[in-house]
């Protein structure tokens, strides 16, 4: 149904992508419904994490393909090993400790790697014009 209600007057360029985001979202909403911060706020820290380089107040609608574009050319950019933690930590949410043990290094390394890969972001979208 929200799939149906979304739907823009012009057909999204890709439609199972623009069903992916729907369901991602929905599950994301799920889960922050079922884990409220009185019960266990554990989904919020990925995305907390990023909220120096993205930030969702007066998010405006219009840059999203823009934001989308670069973003994507910035993951595939990154090294194979970076781009997977990156991915693993603010896509699929995995812990810093589940990274970790799956990639066989310390904590540590993992949060390093994440710290320097989002301040490269920043940069990258201030190179790229994108203010959000």
């Amino acid at each position: 149904m929200k799939a149906w209600e979304s739907i823009p007057p012009q057909i999204p360029r890709v439609f199972s992508s623009f069903l992916g985001r729907i369901t991602r979202n929905l599950a994301l909403n799920r889960y922050a419904f079922q884990r409220a911060e009185k019960r266990n706020n554990t989904a919020r820290v990925p995305l907390d994490e990023l909220e120096g380089v993205l930030s969702a107040d007066g998010f405006d609608p219009a840059i999203e393909i823009t934001l989308r574009d670069a973003v994507n050319s910035f993951v595939k950019a990154l090294p194979r090993e970076t781009r997977v933690i990156f991915v693993r930590r603010y896509w699929y949410m995995s812990s810093i400790k589940d990274i970790a043990e799956d990639y066989k290094i310390p904590q540590g390394t993992v949060k390093s790697i994440l710290s320097r890969t989002k301040k490269r972001f920043a940069l990258y979208l201030k190179k790229e014009g994108i203010e959000i």
